[in-house]
Protein backbone atom coordinates (compact mmCIF):
# COMPACT_ATOMS: atom_id res chain seq x y z
CA UNK A 1 0.00 0.00 0.00
CA UNK A 2 1.67 3.00 -1.35
CA UNK A 3 0.88 6.35 0.69
CA UNK A 4 0.85 9.68 -0.65
CA UNK A 5 2.23 12.99 1.58
CA UNK A 6 0.83 15.96 0.48
CA UNK A 7 3.78 18.04 2.38
CA UNK A 8 6.16 16.14 -0.20
CA UNK A 9 4.52 16.92 -3.56
CA UNK A 10 7.38 19.20 -4.33
CA UNK A 11 9.80 17.02 -4.07
CA UNK A 12 8.56 14.40 -5.81
CA UNK A 13 8.48 16.87 -8.72
CA UNK A 14 12.14 18.07 -8.28
CA UNK A 15 14.82 17.24 -11.41
CA UNK A 16 16.98 13.80 -9.95
CA UNK A 17 19.90 16.15 -10.20
CA UNK A 18 18.84 19.55 -8.50
CA UNK A 19 20.06 19.78 -5.14
CA UNK A 20 18.14 22.10 -2.46
CA UNK A 21 21.23 23.43 -0.93
CA UNK A 22 22.91 23.90 -4.14
CA UNK A 23 25.96 21.22 -2.81
CA UNK A 24 26.30 17.63 -3.71
CA UNK A 25 23.47 15.75 -3.18
CA UNK A 26 23.70 12.08 -2.09
CA UNK A 27 20.90 9.84 -2.09
CA UNK A 28 20.28 7.15 0.81
CA UNK A 29 16.88 5.36 1.70
CA UNK A 30 15.82 4.13 5.60
CA UNK A 31 13.54 1.27 5.84
CA UNK A 32 12.13 0.65 9.26
CA UNK A 33 10.67 -2.81 10.24
CA UNK A 34 7.88 -2.51 12.88
CA UNK A 35 8.50 -3.93 16.22
CA UNK A 36 5.68 -6.32 15.83
CA UNK A 37 6.40 -6.98 12.66
CA UNK A 38 3.29 -6.21 10.65
CA UNK A 39 4.78 -3.54 8.16
CA UNK A 40 7.68 -2.05 6.58
CA UNK A 41 8.14 1.73 6.15
CA UNK A 42 10.73 3.25 4.13
CA UNK A 43 11.94 6.67 3.04
CA UNK A 44 14.10 8.06 0.20
CA UNK A 45 16.52 10.99 1.65
CA UNK A 46 18.45 13.34 -0.26
CA UNK A 47 20.93 14.37 1.61
CA UNK A 48 24.03 17.47 1.70
CA UNK A 49 26.75 18.76 3.87
CA UNK A 50 27.78 16.37 6.86
CA UNK A 51 27.76 16.91 10.43
CA UNK A 52 25.05 19.26 12.29
CA UNK A 53 25.48 21.04 9.14
CA UNK A 54 23.74 18.26 7.36
CA UNK A 55 20.31 18.80 5.30
CA UNK A 56 18.01 16.66 4.43
CA UNK A 57 15.24 16.05 2.05
CA UNK A 58 12.21 13.23 1.89
CA UNK A 59 11.92 12.32 -1.74
CA UNK A 60 9.93 9.89 -1.74
CA UNK A 61 8.02 6.74 1.03
CA UNK A 62 6.08 3.74 0.83
CA UNK A 63 4.53 1.59 3.44
CA UNK A 64 4.41 -1.94 2.68
CA UNK A 65 2.14 -4.44 5.21
CA UNK A 66 3.59 -7.75 5.56
CA UNK A 67 1.97 -11.50 5.96
CA UNK A 68 0.79 -12.51 9.57
CA UNK A 69 2.88 -15.47 9.80
CA UNK A 70 6.00 -13.17 9.58
CA UNK A 71 4.61 -11.25 12.79
CA UNK A 72 3.62 -15.18 13.86
CA UNK A 73 7.43 -16.27 13.72
CA UNK A 74 8.48 -13.27 15.48
CA UNK A 75 5.86 -14.48 18.62
CA UNK A 76 7.45 -17.69 18.13
CA UNK A 77 11.40 -16.13 18.64
CA UNK A 78 10.61 -14.00 21.37
CA UNK A 79 8.27 -16.96 23.33
CA UNK A 80 11.72 -19.12 22.66
CA UNK A 81 13.66 -16.30 24.19
CA UNK A 82 11.73 -16.10 27.23
CA UNK A 83 12.50 -19.31 28.00
CA UNK A 84 15.74 -18.91 27.30
CA UNK A 85 15.94 -16.11 30.14
CA UNK A 86 14.61 -18.73 32.79
CA UNK A 87 17.72 -21.33 31.76
CA UNK A 88 20.51 -21.92 34.51
CA UNK A 89 22.84 -22.00 32.13
CA UNK A 90 22.43 -19.00 30.51
CA UNK A 91 25.71 -18.07 31.57
CA UNK A 92 28.04 -19.46 29.68
CA UNK A 93 30.88 -19.22 32.26
CA UNK A 94 28.39 -21.93 34.51
CA UNK A 95 27.39 -24.09 31.63
CA UNK A 96 31.06 -24.56 30.84
CA UNK A 97 31.78 -25.19 34.65
CA UNK A 98 28.52 -27.67 35.15
CA UNK A 99 29.58 -29.26 31.83
CA UNK A 100 33.39 -29.87 33.72
CA UNK A 101 31.62 -31.70 36.08
CA UNK A 102 28.72 -33.55 34.65
CA UNK A 103 28.61 -34.81 30.72
CA UNK A 104 24.43 -35.23 31.09
CA UNK A 105 24.29 -31.05 31.27
CA UNK A 106 22.08 -30.03 28.21
CA UNK A 107 23.48 -27.18 25.90
CA UNK A 108 21.82 -23.89 26.27
CA UNK A 109 20.09 -24.08 22.92
CA UNK A 110 18.77 -27.91 23.57
CA UNK A 111 17.57 -26.88 26.77
CA UNK A 112 15.77 -23.91 24.14
CA UNK A 113 14.22 -25.94 21.95
CA UNK A 114 13.43 -29.36 24.07
CA UNK A 115 10.08 -30.17 24.23
CA UNK A 116 9.15 -28.29 21.03
CA UNK A 117 8.44 -29.57 17.83
CA UNK A 118 11.18 -29.78 15.01
CA UNK A 119 9.56 -26.60 13.02
CA UNK A 120 9.52 -24.73 15.99
CA UNK A 121 12.99 -24.45 16.91
CA UNK A 122 14.50 -21.11 17.66
CA UNK A 123 17.75 -21.14 15.06
CA UNK A 124 15.65 -22.46 12.02
CA UNK A 125 12.70 -20.05 12.68
CA UNK A 126 15.24 -16.94 12.91
CA UNK A 127 17.42 -17.97 9.79
CA UNK A 128 13.74 -18.03 7.85
CA UNK A 129 12.64 -15.00 9.07
CA UNK A 130 15.94 -13.60 8.72
CA UNK A 131 15.51 -14.66 4.63
CA UNK A 132 11.63 -13.56 4.52
CA UNK A 133 12.36 -9.76 5.94
CA UNK A 134 15.13 -9.87 3.19
CA UNK A 135 13.19 -10.52 0.57
CA UNK A 136 10.00 -8.00 1.39
CA UNK A 137 13.00 -5.29 2.05
CA UNK A 138 13.91 -6.44 -1.38
CA UNK A 139 10.33 -5.56 -2.83
CA UNK A 140 9.98 -2.80 -0.45
CA UNK A 141 13.18 -0.92 -2.39
CA UNK A 142 12.34 -1.27 -5.40
CA UNK A 143 8.79 0.11 -4.77
CA UNK A 144 10.53 2.62 -3.43
CA UNK A 145 12.80 3.50 -6.28
CA UNK A 146 9.88 3.49 -8.63
CA UNK A 147 8.13 6.04 -6.83
CA UNK A 148 11.06 8.33 -6.55
CA UNK A 149 11.73 7.80 -9.95
CA UNK A 150 15.21 7.16 -10.00
CA UNK A 151 17.73 4.14 -10.64
CA UNK A 152 18.90 2.16 -8.34
CA UNK A 153 22.82 3.46 -8.87
CA UNK A 154 21.73 6.92 -7.79
CA UNK A 155 21.36 4.89 -3.93
CA UNK A 156 24.70 5.11 -2.32
CA UNK A 157 23.16 2.99 0.72
CA UNK A 158 20.43 1.68 2.57
CA UNK A 159 19.95 1.95 6.34
CA UNK A 160 17.84 -0.70 7.81
CA UNK A 161 16.02 -1.15 11.70
CA UNK A 162 14.95 -4.28 12.14
CA UNK A 163 13.48 -5.66 15.51
CA UNK A 164 15.71 -8.46 17.15
CA UNK A 165 16.36 -10.20 20.16
CA UNK A 166 17.49 -8.34 23.14
CA UNK A 167 18.59 -10.36 26.28
CA UNK A 168 20.41 -9.18 29.26
CA UNK A 169 22.18 -11.43 31.81
CA UNK A 170 24.56 -10.54 34.44
CA UNK A 171 24.20 -6.54 33.81
CA UNK A 172 25.27 -6.98 29.73
CA UNK A 173 22.45 -6.24 27.29
CA UNK A 174 22.63 -8.07 23.86
CA UNK A 175 21.22 -8.08 20.91
CA UNK A 176 20.70 -9.77 17.26
CA UNK A 177 18.56 -8.21 14.48
CA UNK A 178 16.12 -10.27 12.92
CA UNK A 179 16.87 -9.55 9.28
CA UNK A 180 19.38 -10.71 7.35
CA UNK A 181 21.61 -8.01 5.36
CA UNK A 182 23.80 -10.33 3.61
CA UNK A 183 20.72 -11.66 1.75
CA UNK A 184 18.91 -7.98 1.27
CA UNK A 185 22.47 -6.69 -0.06
CA UNK A 186 22.47 -9.54 -2.92
CA UNK A 187 18.61 -9.52 -3.60
CA UNK A 188 19.05 -5.74 -4.35
CA UNK A 189 22.51 -5.06 -4.78
CA UNK A 190 22.61 -2.20 -2.87
CA UNK A 191 24.98 -1.75 -0.08
CA UNK A 192 23.32 -2.26 3.66
CA UNK A 193 23.95 -0.74 6.64
CA UNK A 194 22.22 -2.43 9.53
CA UNK A 195 22.77 -3.53 13.17
CA UNK A 196 23.20 -0.01 14.98
CA UNK A 197 22.70 -1.25 18.67
CA UNK A 198 25.42 -3.65 18.65
CA UNK A 199 28.10 -0.89 18.67
CA UNK A 200 26.78 1.34 21.44
CA UNK A 201 26.48 -2.00 23.35
CA UNK A 202 29.75 -3.35 23.03
CA UNK A 203 30.64 0.40 24.42
CA UNK A 204 29.26 0.06 27.40
CA UNK A 205 25.57 1.88 26.29
CA UNK A 206 22.21 0.68 26.69
CA UNK A 207 21.74 0.31 22.61
CA UNK A 208 19.86 3.17 22.16
CA UNK A 209 18.11 5.79 21.94
CA UNK A 210 20.65 6.21 18.62
CA UNK A 211 18.31 8.24 16.88
CA UNK A 212 18.42 11.76 18.90
CA UNK A 213 20.93 13.30 16.26
CA UNK A 214 19.03 12.40 13.26
CA UNK A 215 15.92 13.33 14.88
CA UNK A 216 17.63 16.69 15.80
CA UNK A 217 18.49 17.17 11.92
CA UNK A 218 14.77 16.42 10.96
CA UNK A 219 13.05 18.40 13.71
CA UNK A 220 15.52 21.48 15.13
CA UNK A 221 15.36 25.23 14.54
CA UNK A 222 17.62 27.51 13.59
CA UNK A 223 16.95 30.22 16.22
CA UNK A 224 14.93 28.04 18.69
CA UNK A 225 15.38 25.28 21.63
CA UNK A 226 13.04 22.65 20.92
CA UNK A 227 11.80 19.92 23.43
CA UNK A 228 9.90 16.92 21.42
CA UNK A 229 7.45 14.50 23.79
CA UNK A 230 6.92 11.96 22.25
CA UNK A 231 3.77 10.17 23.23
CA UNK A 232 4.13 6.12 22.04
CA UNK A 233 3.74 3.20 24.71
CA UNK A 234 6.48 4.78 26.37
CA UNK A 235 6.87 8.54 27.33
CA UNK A 236 9.87 9.84 26.34
CA UNK A 237 11.53 12.84 25.56
CA UNK A 238 14.18 14.66 23.49
CA UNK A 239 16.00 18.25 24.06
CA UNK A 240 17.07 19.81 20.60
CA UNK A 241 18.91 23.07 21.27
CA UNK A 242 19.57 25.53 18.45
CA UNK A 243 22.57 24.95 16.65
CA UNK A 244 24.65 27.68 18.07
CA UNK A 245 23.02 26.34 21.51
CA UNK A 246 24.39 22.92 20.34
CA UNK A 247 28.04 24.20 19.29
CA UNK A 248 28.05 25.41 22.80
CA UNK A 249 27.03 22.62 25.55
CA UNK A 250 26.98 19.45 22.80
CA UNK A 251 23.84 18.91 24.65
CA UNK A 252 21.29 16.73 22.59
CA UNK A 253 19.72 14.64 24.83
CA UNK A 254 16.98 12.03 24.90
CA UNK A 255 15.56 9.15 27.09
CA UNK A 256 12.66 7.27 28.72
CA UNK A 257 11.14 9.28 31.29
CA UNK A 258 7.70 7.29 31.97
CA UNK A 259 5.41 4.74 30.83
CA UNK A 260 2.99 6.06 27.97
CA UNK A 261 0.06 4.92 26.58
CA UNK A 262 0.50 1.49 27.90
CA UNK A 263 -1.04 2.87 30.94
CA UNK A 264 -4.15 3.63 28.97
CA UNK A 265 -3.97 0.61 27.25
CA UNK A 266 -3.53 -1.22 30.31
CA UNK A 267 -5.96 0.34 31.97
CA UNK A 268 -8.39 -0.23 29.82
CA UNK A 269 -7.81 -4.11 29.89
CA UNK A 270 -8.76 -4.48 32.84
CA UNK A 271 -12.45 -2.78 33.03
CA UNK A 272 -15.16 -3.53 30.69
CA UNK A 273 -16.76 -0.11 31.28
CA UNK A 274 -15.67 2.54 29.01
CA UNK A 275 -13.52 5.10 30.45
CA UNK A 276 -12.32 8.63 29.88
CA UNK A 277 -8.46 9.53 29.97
CA UNK A 278 -9.49 13.60 30.23
CA UNK A 279 -9.05 14.96 33.68
CA UNK A 280 -12.08 16.96 35.19
CA UNK A 281 -12.22 20.89 33.44
CA UNK A 282 -11.45 22.53 36.92
CA UNK A 283 -9.01 20.12 37.43
CA UNK A 284 -5.13 22.13 37.65
CA UNK A 285 -1.83 20.04 37.54
CA UNK A 286 -0.50 23.28 39.98
CA UNK A 287 -3.13 23.31 42.68
CA UNK A 288 -3.13 20.54 44.94
CA UNK A 289 -4.88 22.21 48.01
CA UNK A 290 -7.49 20.22 49.20
CA UNK A 291 -9.32 23.07 49.98
CA UNK A 292 -9.77 24.23 46.15
CA UNK A 293 -10.49 20.70 44.96
CA UNK A 294 -13.32 18.82 44.65
CA UNK A 295 -13.39 15.12 46.07
CA UNK A 296 -12.37 13.65 42.93
CA UNK A 297 -9.51 16.45 42.45
CA UNK A 298 -8.64 15.48 45.51
CA UNK A 299 -7.98 11.43 44.68
CA UNK A 300 -6.37 12.29 41.85
CA UNK A 301 -3.69 14.66 43.39
CA UNK A 302 -3.27 12.06 45.78
CA UNK A 303 -3.11 9.42 43.28
CA UNK A 304 -0.46 11.60 41.33
CA UNK A 305 1.70 11.81 44.45
CA UNK A 306 1.95 8.60 44.72
CA UNK A 307 3.08 7.81 41.13
CA UNK A 308 5.35 10.58 40.90
CA UNK A 309 7.30 9.91 43.58
CA UNK A 310 10.54 7.63 44.11
CA UNK A 311 10.69 4.64 44.01
CA UNK A 312 8.20 4.94 41.05
CA UNK A 313 9.37 7.71 39.57
CA UNK A 314 13.03 8.77 39.53
CA UNK A 315 13.93 9.85 35.99
CA UNK A 316 17.37 10.17 35.22
CA UNK A 317 19.78 10.02 31.95
CA UNK A 318 20.57 7.66 30.63
CA UNK A 319 17.33 5.81 30.57
CA UNK A 320 16.23 3.46 27.97
CA UNK A 321 14.93 0.14 27.09
CA UNK A 322 13.87 -1.88 23.89
CA UNK A 323 10.87 -2.86 25.80
CA UNK A 324 9.92 0.63 26.82
CA UNK A 325 8.83 1.24 30.40
CA UNK A 326 6.48 -1.35 32.17
CA UNK A 327 2.91 0.13 33.64
CA UNK A 328 2.82 -2.30 35.90
CA UNK A 329 4.31 -0.50 39.07
CA UNK A 330 1.68 1.88 38.68
CA UNK A 331 -0.70 -0.25 38.31
CA UNK A 332 0.11 -2.11 41.34
CA UNK A 333 0.14 1.13 43.71
CA UNK A 334 -4.15 1.68 43.20
CA UNK A 335 -4.67 -2.31 43.85
CA UNK A 336 -2.78 -2.31 46.94
CA UNK A 337 -4.00 1.16 47.89
CA UNK A 338 -7.18 1.68 47.87
CA UNK A 339 -7.49 4.85 49.85
CA UNK A 340 -6.02 6.23 47.18
CA UNK A 341 -9.45 5.48 45.00
CA UNK A 342 -12.78 6.08 45.84
CA UNK A 343 -15.49 3.36 46.43
CA UNK A 344 -16.74 3.66 43.30
CA UNK A 345 -15.40 4.55 39.64
CA UNK A 346 -11.49 3.43 40.79
CA UNK A 347 -10.49 3.06 37.07
CA UNK A 348 -12.14 6.36 36.26
CA UNK A 349 -9.91 8.37 38.47
CA UNK A 350 -7.05 6.17 37.41
CA UNK A 351 -7.73 6.95 33.68
CA UNK A 352 -7.75 10.71 35.43
CA UNK A 353 -4.63 10.44 36.77
CA UNK A 354 -3.35 9.49 33.21
CA UNK A 355 -2.56 12.60 31.44
CA UNK A 356 -1.90 14.74 34.46
CA UNK A 357 0.63 12.13 35.26
CA UNK A 358 2.09 12.64 32.06
CA UNK A 359 2.52 16.34 32.08
CA UNK A 360 3.86 16.15 35.86
CA UNK A 361 6.42 13.70 34.33
CA UNK A 362 7.59 15.75 31.51
CA UNK A 363 8.00 19.06 34.40
CA UNK A 364 10.63 16.78 36.55
CA UNK A 365 12.34 15.42 33.88
CA UNK A 366 12.85 19.21 32.04
CA UNK A 367 14.23 20.10 35.84
CA UNK A 368 16.85 17.22 35.44
CA UNK A 369 17.46 16.92 31.89
CA UNK A 370 17.35 20.57 30.59
CA UNK A 371 20.40 22.87 30.87
CA UNK A 372 19.32 25.71 33.30
CA UNK A 373 20.73 28.12 31.56
CA UNK A 374 18.84 27.34 27.98
CA UNK A 375 15.38 28.44 27.99
CA UNK A 376 12.96 26.40 26.03
CA UNK A 377 11.39 28.59 23.19
CA UNK A 378 8.93 25.38 21.62
CA UNK A 379 7.19 22.31 22.89
CA UNK A 380 6.81 19.81 19.62
CA UNK A 381 4.19 17.04 21.08
CA UNK A 382 4.69 13.55 18.54
CA UNK A 383 2.20 11.03 19.26
CA UNK A 384 2.99 8.01 16.48
CA UNK A 385 0.30 6.08 15.77
CA UNK A 386 1.97 3.72 13.10
CA UNK A 387 5.20 3.21 15.03
CA UNK A 388 3.34 1.73 18.46
CA UNK A 389 4.40 -1.39 19.93
CA UNK A 390 1.24 -3.58 19.91
CA UNK A 391 -0.72 -2.53 17.16
CA UNK A 392 -1.33 1.28 18.11
CA UNK A 393 -2.84 3.10 14.46
CA UNK A 394 -3.91 -0.17 12.59
CA UNK A 395 -7.53 -1.12 11.86
CA UNK A 396 -8.15 -3.40 14.34
CA UNK A 397 -8.36 -1.50 17.37
CA UNK A 398 -9.88 1.69 16.70
CA UNK A 399 -10.68 2.25 20.53
CA UNK A 400 -6.79 2.44 21.12
CA UNK A 401 -6.64 4.84 18.19
CA UNK A 402 -9.58 7.03 20.33
CA UNK A 403 -7.60 6.94 23.19
CA UNK A 404 -4.28 8.26 21.71
CA UNK A 405 -6.23 11.06 20.20
CA UNK A 406 -7.95 12.07 23.64
CA UNK A 407 -4.45 11.91 25.41
CA UNK A 408 -3.04 13.91 22.85
CA UNK A 409 -5.68 16.68 23.29
CA UNK A 410 -5.58 16.50 27.03
CA UNK A 411 -1.64 16.82 27.23
CA UNK A 412 -1.62 19.44 25.06
CA UNK A 413 -4.40 21.49 27.61
CA UNK A 414 -1.87 20.54 30.57
CA UNK A 415 1.33 21.23 28.75
CA UNK A 416 -0.25 24.88 28.65
CA UNK A 417 -1.04 24.62 32.43
CA UNK A 418 2.53 23.42 32.97
CA UNK A 419 4.81 25.76 30.46
CA UNK A 420 2.83 28.36 30.30
CA UNK A 421 3.66 31.03 27.36
CA UNK A 422 5.88 28.21 25.49
CA UNK A 423 3.90 27.71 22.54
CA UNK A 424 2.92 23.57 21.41
CA UNK A 425 2.73 22.38 18.13
CA UNK A 426 1.70 18.67 16.61
CA UNK A 427 5.02 17.17 14.81
CA UNK A 428 2.36 17.10 11.98
CA UNK A 429 2.49 20.75 11.98
CA UNK A 430 6.32 21.13 11.07
CA UNK A 431 5.67 19.09 8.01
CA UNK A 432 6.99 16.10 9.31
CA UNK A 433 4.75 13.03 9.61
CA UNK A 434 5.32 10.62 12.40
CA UNK A 435 4.78 7.51 10.65
CA UNK A 436 7.57 9.02 8.21
CA UNK A 437 9.91 10.17 10.70
CA UNK A 438 11.80 6.75 12.00
CA UNK A 439 12.71 5.63 8.17
CA UNK A 440 14.37 9.24 7.94
CA UNK A 441 16.19 8.92 11.10
CA UNK A 442 18.03 5.45 10.08
CA UNK A 443 18.65 7.13 7.00
CA UNK A 444 20.81 9.62 8.40
CA UNK A 445 22.24 6.96 10.28
CA UNK A 446 23.42 5.20 7.17
CA UNK A 447 24.67 8.51 6.00
CA UNK A 448 26.74 9.20 9.54
CA UNK A 449 28.26 5.61 9.35
CA UNK A 450 29.44 6.94 5.67
CA UNK A 451 30.82 10.55 6.49
CA UNK A 452 31.90 8.75 9.96
CA UNK A 453 29.91 10.83 12.66
CA UNK A 454 29.47 9.44 15.90
CA UNK A 455 25.96 8.94 16.57
CA UNK A 456 26.16 7.30 20.14
CA UNK A 457 26.71 9.62 22.63
CA UNK A 458 27.15 8.42 26.59
CA UNK A 459 24.56 11.22 27.61
CA UNK A 460 21.69 9.60 25.94
CA UNK A 461 23.01 6.13 25.80
CA UNK A 462 25.67 5.56 28.80
CA UNK A 463 28.21 4.61 26.52
CA UNK A 464 31.68 5.27 27.23
CA UNK A 465 32.84 7.19 24.19
CA UNK A 466 30.84 8.31 21.34
CA UNK A 467 30.69 6.31 18.32
CA UNK A 468 29.57 5.42 14.89
CA UNK A 469 27.15 3.21 14.44
CA UNK A 470 26.33 0.05 12.18
CA UNK A 471 27.25 -2.15 10.07
CA UNK A 472 27.98 -2.37 6.02
CA UNK A 473 27.19 -5.16 3.98
CA UNK A 474 28.20 -4.81 0.57
CA UNK A 475 26.10 -4.94 -2.63
CA UNK A 476 27.04 -5.30 -5.97
CA UNK A 477 30.32 -4.71 -7.31
CA UNK A 478 29.45 -1.77 -8.68
CA UNK A 479 27.86 -0.35 -5.88
CA UNK A 480 30.20 -1.01 -3.70
CA UNK A 481 32.72 0.22 -5.92
CA UNK A 482 30.45 3.72 -5.84
CA UNK A 483 30.73 3.73 -2.13
CA UNK A 484 34.27 3.63 -1.69
CA UNK A 485 35.15 6.33 -4.20
CA UNK A 486 32.29 8.43 -2.54
CA UNK A 487 34.36 7.75 1.16
CA UNK A 488 37.67 8.51 -0.63
CA UNK A 489 36.42 11.60 -2.71
CA UNK A 490 34.93 14.38 -0.89
CA UNK A 491 35.27 12.59 2.37
CA UNK A 492 38.42 11.58 2.15
CA UNK A 493 39.76 13.40 5.21
CA UNK A 494 39.22 11.42 8.89
CA UNK A 495 36.13 12.93 10.43
CA UNK A 496 36.70 13.23 14.49
CA UNK A 497 34.17 14.03 16.98
CA UNK A 498 35.27 17.81 16.88
CA UNK A 499 35.12 18.21 13.18
CA UNK A 500 31.64 16.93 13.14
CA UNK A 501 30.41 20.17 14.94
CA UNK A 502 29.69 18.47 18.24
Amino acid sequence: MVFRIPFLSKMLHRSPSESPTGTTEVRFAGCVVDDACHAIHAVMLATSGTGIELKCDIVAAIRMNLPPEIAQMVQLLREQNNLYRHSPYRDATKYCEAKDTDDHVPSPSAELTSGQPAEHAAIPTAMILGRRLAEFEDATLRRLLQKARMPVERLLAVGVWSPGMWHTADGERFFQPFADSAAFAELSGVNVIDDFPSRDLAVGGLGGPLTPLADWILLHHELRNRLVIELGPTLRLAWFPKPRSLRVHRSILAGDIAPGLSLCDAMRRRTPTPIQFTPPSNFRLNDSNVQNNSDENSFIHALLAQWSTPPLFSPTLPCWSPDGISPEPWLNVCSSASEFSPPTEPFQIMASCAVPFFAAAIRHAVHTMVPKDIPIDELILDVPMERYHGGYGRSGDPEAVAVAQECERSLTTQLADVFPGIPCYSIQSLGVSSEWRSPASVALLARFFIDRTPSSFPASTGANAPRVLGRLTPGAAAAFERLIRWMNGEHLAARTLRSTGL
